[in-house]
């Protein structure tokens, strides 16, 4: 039996243009208006959720922006004593988040600045090195609102990042006492 050899027919620049046509035409195509608009119904939507949820938040009871151990002992017919391991079990999850969240940052940092003083430099990896920092910031936002939560399970209320980072005594996340 015999097979013929085809030689496969190489691909036109013509063709490949026309199959990446769609990205230079414009930037605003792939993101239509009805997209953007349906984006920020679904962000309104949710804002709208959260804001319903009155003095809760993950099912801790709130009286004036502090947590209520009693009332939320109550609410769920368990011990304050119940209620104060719970917040500690939170404390000390949310800040080995913190700690894990800082070391991949070193590391990534460390990573970063071997590539920058020892490879030679050319427009790739100057574009891969700023496409990595959006990820940089929202590893930064995580930390952040990670030691947030620490700071909130340590002091027992609640508040924005701005109050955090104007009255926490430490930015660093601290382990529960007990």
């Amino acid at each position: 039996m015999k097979t013929e050899n085809k030689p496969t027919p190489k691909p036109s620049r013509g063709r490949a243009l026309r199959s990446l046509g769609f990205l230079a035409q414009s930037p605003l195509r792939p993101f239509s208006l009805s997209d953007v608009r349906g984006g920020a119904s679904l962000v309104s939507g949710l804002y709208e959720l959260l804001k319903r949820r009155g003095g809760v938040r993950d099912g801790v009871r709130l009286s004036d922006g502090r947590i209520d151990v009693v009332a939320t002992a109550a609410a769920y017919g368990v011990t304050p004593q119940a209620v104060e391991i719970f917040l500690a079990q939170q404390q000390n999850a949310a800040y080995w988040r913190t700690v894990a969240g800082i070391g991949l940052s070193l590391c990534l940092l460390g990573a970063w600045l071997y590539v920058a003083l020892f490879w030679s430099w050319n427009r790739q990896l100057l574009v891969t090195a700023l496409e990595f920092l959006p990820f940089w910031t929202a590893l930064a936002m995580f930390v952040l609102e990670a030691a947030r939560e620490n700071w909130i399970y340590r002091e027992r209320r609640t508040g924005s990042v701005r109050a955090f980072i104007t009255s926490a005594d430490t930015l660093w996340p601290q382990r529960s006492a007990s």
